[in-house]
Parts: C-alpha cells; sequence; structure tokens
C-alpha cells in the first residue's frame, strides 16, 4: 500500500435533506473478486410512487368462464394458477387461448406492480447478519467530483464478504446496506431513517438474503440445489392446495455434482399423497444434515429479518457465497419439507427446526397482528431494545404506527407502554400479558402490566384458551399507569416451590398426574414456579409468585393469570392488582372460569394454526364419547341468541365468528360477553391494573 492510500481519512457523513425526502445509498463499483472494495456514497429523493392497478379479474368472474374440470387459484405470490382437474396438469394462462392475457393472466398490470419514477434509483437491498466482530475491515469510498479525494469506511466481516460477493466484474451495483447508508451515530437520521426501511425493503428492485460464505465440503451447495429444486417443482395456493408448477421438466443431473438433488416432481407429489409407509424417503440423512446447515446460520435469528424477507419477498433471493435460490423457491420448499419432511428425508429430519423457519415466509390473506409478532418473534435477536418494536412496526397496520413514534432516545419502557396501548386499541386484546414477569424494580417503578418485552430466558405458554375467544372490547380507557379489565377472580396460592433442574426431577411424577407433563415436556418449566392453589390442581406460574396471590381470568387473556392484592394510591372501588406473570393450570383451560367444567362424557380437542413459527392453539371442538360425534358447539353453552348469525366465509373445522344482525357487530362469540357469562352464576367485575 503506498503512502497516499494509508493516509486516507474516515468518511464523513453529510446530512440528508429531509425535506427532498433523500435517503443515502452506495454505488459499488465493478471489479475482480480479489481487488480492493471501491464504493461511491451518493444521496438521492426517495418518492413512494404510485401504485400500478391490477387489472386482472378476480376469482370469482374467471371462475364463472370455465369449464369442467378447470379450476383457478391464488398463489402465495398472488399469480393465477390453472389446474386442470382431470388431467391433473396445471398452467399460468386461461385454457382458452382467445381471452385477453391481462385480465384473466399474470400479465404487465401484475408483473409491474408500481409505475415507478424513470429519475428515481431503486437499489438492491441487503438483508444480512452484522455480527459481533469489530468493524475494522476497511472498504474505499471515492467521491464523483474532480477535487474529491478518497477516504474509507470500516465494515464487519460478513458485510465486506457480502460486498465481495455482491460485486460484479463489469457493471456498478446500486444498494442499499443500513450498516451504510444509516449514519448510525446520528439518533436524528436513525429515527428518520429506520422509520423509511418498510418502505426501502417494499420498493427495492431485488432483496438479497445473504446467509454467508459457502462450506468447504459443499453441504451449502447441496441444499441450495436440493432447496431450488423442490422449490421448483410446487406452488402453492391461499386455499392451501399444492399443485406442480406449470411446465416444470425434469432437470438434467448430467454436469452436477449433487445428482440426488434432482428427483421427478410426480415423485415427491406422490411422497405428500402417500400413506407415511407406502414410500421410503427420496433424500438421505446427509441431505437434510445440509439443509440443517442452511437452516442454522445465524441470519435466521435476527430479529429485522422478519420485516425485510416479508416486504421483498416476491423479488428477493438468497444467496450463499456464489449460490442463489430465488426465495419464493426457498419458501415453498421450506412449506412442502414442513409438511412431508419425514416421508422425504427420513428419521434425521429435525420437524421443529423447519417449522420455526417456515414461519418467515408470508401467507396471504392471513391477519398478522402486532401482539401475533411479537409473540412469534419471542427469541429473535437484535442489538438496541428499541429494536424489539420498531424492527416489527414496518409488518405492522398504520393504526399501530399511529400510536407508537420512532424514537431511538425514547426511555424503553415508554415505548412499550405506547405499544401496549397500540395492541389494546387496535386489537381489543390483552396478549401483552403473557409477556408480564414481576420483579422487585418493576414493581416500584413502573406498571406491572407493561411488560418488558426483552426475552428473559422463560419460555411462552402455550394459549390454554383460558377467556375462550372473548376479546377485551369491555377493557376501560388506560389511565396513565392504570388498565381496568374484567375478570373473574378463581381462587389463591397457597403453596409454592421454585423448579431447577433437581427439583424438577424429583416432582416430575407428580406434575404428570395432574396433566402438566405437556407443558414439562416443552421446557416451559424452565425458571418458573410450582403453586398449589386453594382449590383445583398444581399450577406452573411465574418466578415471582408468592402465598396469597389471587388466580384471576381476564377478559381477553389466554391464560389465567397471577395478581398480587395492591392498596397503592388507592382512587377507585375496583380491587387493585400487580401484574405477577400468566401460569399454566389445567382445570382453567378451554374457559372453564367462564363456561364451567366440561361434561365427563366430552373430550375437547383443539385445532392449531401455524402462525409464523410457532403453532398456535385457536379453538376447540368437542367430542362426545357416548355417541361419538364431534362438534365445534360447546355443549356448556346455551343456543345463541337469534339477533347473531353465523359469520359468512366459515369453512369446516375453521375458526367460527358471529355477527349481529342489527348492530353488525362482530364476536367470536356473544355468549362469552360478561353480561352473558354474569347470567351464569360467575362472579364478573372491573379490576384495576396497576
Amino acid at each position: 500500500m503506498d503512502s497516499a492510500e494509508s493516509i486516507l481519512q474516515e468518511y464523513e457523513y453529510r446530512p440528508l435533506d429531509a425535506d427532498a425526502q433523500e435517503i443515502r445509498l452506495i454505488r459499488l463499483l465493478p471489479g475482480t473478486f480479489d481487488d480492493e472494495l471501491v464504493v461511491e456514497i451518493f444521496h438521492t429523493p426517495f418518492v413512494e410512487p404510485e401504485p400500478a392497478k391490477d387489472i386482472r379479474l378476480d376469482l370469482r368472474e374467471i371462475r364463472k368462464t370455465l369449464r369442467t374440470p378447470w379450476e383457478v387459484h391464488e398463489t402465495h405470490e398472488r399469480r393465477y394458477l390453472y389446474y386442470d382437474a382431470s388431467e391433473k396438469i396445471s398452467r399460468w394462462t386461461h385454457p382458452d387461448v382467445d381471452v385477453d392475457g391481462e385480465l384473466y393472466g399474470n400479465g404487465k398490470s401484475f408483473e409491474t406492480p408500481l409505475l415507478l419514477n424513470p429519475h428515481a434509483e431503486f437499489p438492491t437491498a441487503l438483508s444480512y447478519v452484522w455480527g459481533t466482530e469489530e468493524a475494522d475491515l476497511k472498504v474505499k469510498v471515492v467521491h464523483n467530483n474532480p477535487t474529491g479525494i478518497p477516504s474509507i469506511i470500516y465494515v464487519k466481516p460478513n458485510l465486506h464478504n457480502a460486498l465481495k460477493y455482491l460485486r460484479d466484474s463489469q457493471i456498478e451495483r446500486v444498494l442499499w446496506i443500513d450498516a451504510i447508508c444509516i449514519n448510525q451515530s446520528d439518533i436524528g437520521e436513525r429515527n428518520h431513517e429506520v422509520a423509511k426501511m418498510a418502505q426501502i425493503y417494499t420498493l427495492a428492485s431485488r432483496t438479497v438474503i445473504w446467509l454467508g460464505l459457502e462450506d468447504a465440503s459443499g453441504s451449502s451447495k447441496r441444499a441450495f440445489a436440493i432447496l431450488g429444486f423442490i422449490g421448483e417443482q410446487f406452488e402453492y395456493t391461499t386455499a392451501g392446495l399444492v399443485q406442480v408448477s406449470p411446465g416444470f421438466e425434469n432437470r438434467s443431473a448430467t454436469n452436477t455434482a449433487f445428482p440426488s438433488a434432482y428427483v421427478h416432481p410426480r415423485s415427491l407429489l406422490a411422497v405428500s399423497r402417500a400413506v407415511e409407509n407406502d414410500v421410503g424417503p427420496i433424500y438421505s440423512e446427509a441431505d437434510f444434515e445440509a439443509i440443517q446447515q442452511i437452516l442454522t446460520r445465524p441470519w435466521w435469528d435476527r430479529l429485522w429479518i422478519w420485516q425485510e424477507a416479508a416486504l421483498g419477498y416476491r423479488k428477493a433471493i438468497a444467496q450463499c457465497g456464489t449460490d442463489t435460490v430465488p426465495w419464493p423457491l426457498f419458501a415453498h420448499s421450506a412449506c412442502f419439507i414442513t409438511l412431508h419432511g419425514k416421508r422425504t428425508f427420513g428419521a434425521s429430519y429435525d420437524s421443529l427446526l423447519v417449522l420455526q423457519r417456515a414461519g418467515l415466509f408470508p401467507e396471504p390473506h392471513k391477519v398478522s397482528t402486532l401482539g401475533k409478532k411479537l409473540w412469534a418473534t419471542h427469541e429473535a435477536q437484535y442489538k438496541d431494545k428499541h429494536d424489539r418494536i420498531y424492527a416489527l412496526l414496518g409488518l405492522a397496520s398504520p393504526r399501530y404506527r399511529a400510536h407508537i413514534s420512532i424514537d431511538y432516545s425514547m426511555d424503553v419502557f415508554d415505548m412499550f407502554y405506547d405499544t401496549c396501548v397500540a395492541i389494546v386499541t387496535v386489537e381489543g386484546r390483552l396478549s401483552f400479558l403473557n409477556f408480564c414477569n414481576l420483579n422487585q424494580e418493576a414493581q416500584h417503578t413502573r406498571p406491572t402490566w407493561v411488560p418488558d418485552w426483552n426475552f428473559n430466558g422463560l419460555k411462552i405458554l402455550e394459549s390454554t384458551l383460558a377467556s375462550g375467544r372473548a376479546v377485551s372490547t369491555h377493557v376501560g380507557a388506560i389511565d396513565g399507569p392504570e388498565l381496568t379489565v374484567q375478570s373473574t377472580i378463581c381462587g389463591k396460592v397457597q403453596y409454592v416451590a421454585a423448579l431447577d433442574r433437581d427439583e424438577f426431577l424429583s416432582m416430575d411424577e407428580v406434575l404428570s398426574q395432574n396433566d402438566a407433563n405437556r407443558v414439562i415436556a416443552y421446557d416451559y418449566h424452565k425458571g418458573r414456579s410450582v403453586f398449589v392453589p386453594d382449590q383445583g390442581q398444581l399450577g406452573l406460574g411465574p418466578p415471582s409468585v408468592l402465598p396469597g396471590d389471587h388466580i384471576a381470568v381476564i377478559f381477553g387473556a389466554q391464560f389465567p393469570m397471577i395478581v398480587r392484592p395492591s392498596n397503592l394510591n388507592a382512587s377507585s372501588q375496583a380491587p387493585r392488582y400487580r401484574v405477577v406473570g400468566p401460569a399454566f393450570m389445567q382445570d382453567l383451560a378451554d374457559a372453564q372460569a367462564l363456561r364451567g367444567p366440561i361434561p365427563s362424557h366430552y373430550q375437547t380437542f383443539h385445532y392449531h394454526r401455524i402462525f409464523e413459527n410457532r403453532v398456535m392453539k385457536e379453538w376447540s371442538w368437542f367430542r362426545n364419547i357416548v355417541t361419538e360425534k364431534v362438534t365445534p358447539e360447546d355443549p356448556r353453552l346455551g343456543e345463541i341468541s337469534e339477533d347473531w348469525e353465523l359469520g359468512s366465509g366459515f369453512r369446516e373445522r375453521e375458526l367460527r365468528w358471529y355477527r349481529n344482525k342489527i348492530t353488525g357487530q362482530i364476536s367470536f362469540d356473544p355468549r362469552d360477553e360478561p353480561d352473558e357469562v354474569r347470567k351464569r352464576g360467575i362472579d364478573v367485575k372491573d379490576i384495576v391494573l396497576i
């Protein structure tokens, strides 16, 4: 290195012009792989273009034009897929060749979703792991003017590697990379630019999901070959159907390092439809181990990837070294493996890992609340505590963002408080109570119903539907540190035993006799306490539960809550409580506190919904063990009022909801309204959480 190079100064950021809606981009200059990395950093207006109108007919109109046996479906990527149910073939175009492809197919109006500003540059956005190493690798920054003196910027090793693999040998590439394009030392700029990140990933010409370097053994190359190939074979529709992709032709295994990656699509389709023992594994244990190594790379553990991968979904690619796979194909593979992994890979298949990873891929038409996002990302990693909320705002409705402002100088607890207000206002639920965990500092310095969403080592309990499907429509106005809710108190805690590993092993038999073994098996016990209530079975509670605490079932919360009586600043007649945390109690599951015990000749079973990376218990059905009749109607409830009707669009084994024919009100079940519960003799009253 010559003396001129050795004295280059570190790059100094120039402020962005907020009025001009500027963002900062980098231009990665061409070079060979071993050349020094050279970029130009520049400002450009970034104005969201007007969306192009999708002029395609909706599916109902198209179905009127189809003759049996043709069907039409919408894929997860929103493409129209035509399917001949008799010949079992699919195509992207209407079977009538004379119809207008723009109206019936996937023409320009669909493929070009935005009316782009020809003067704006829409960059490639990078999704990657920052890493914990020091930023000590140099990237040379040149300036686009005759007198500009080059400077340097320091980056971390993973980003340095990504830039080397993203660089083209002939042409420059325009990129948006958060570590470079946001002045991380300027909090004001961070506030402004983080608020734009959702827009940037949505409008980017492409999102590159950088998973890291390929490994020397070649397993990453093997994994990408298999994942890409499986993903090419199938399309997933919004109705939950799996179809062979139109025009798919079996690849030739000639001149490939991994011939075993290439399996005829009918073979995998046979696997998906066969009884488990009818078809043996198609891929080897080594094949799944290669996939497993890809799925356990650090990128998957980042919190920010939920926004980055979802918003750039259709145009994203996964990259590992020089190997790439379109992100939608990655999604198709993950969905297929989630459903049929054991049949495809045999005993080596790890269903939990694949399920967790498949949760990153968006499902169209699925309502995704901020509360559920926070639940699904409970163990994700991030650096700044503010990012626990800010990293998910780009995926949330503007209704949430009306209550939550991005400000990295804000006290983290104040941000969590605003998030609770947003969830109550938008969702009408109290899902955040599940994250509460009282500690000595919290009970004296802040409202205990506002959780610290930063991961505290406790596993999230599986919903026991303690309040059924009741929503918190009757939650009183939040008044500063006070939250008024409607609840029924179900008892008190008498005795408590903390659980460490030795105590857990000695109590295993006792716990299993009380139907808590399922919870224990999922490691939910770690860090929690076992308690004995004054009535009913053993419970699994938060670590800070104490004798004398009350057990409450709160409308809008899916778990019994341990609450502690308090007379602090008593200003209302309603009882006041501090929130200790959620509990698992088998005899309060399935809304038994609100609907009464389940009749002895009935059994409950639950339909679960895979939401993102977790399985959520959503609703209960009932089986009469005498008649063997199965019904969604709860035998504990009477007939529903004639003012209510079953919501439209209900299908077998889906969550029911009801609509009031007079007022238009929507309810999962009006028989769980507080006034109706009181008619069953249950003591429902207001309590104040402080």
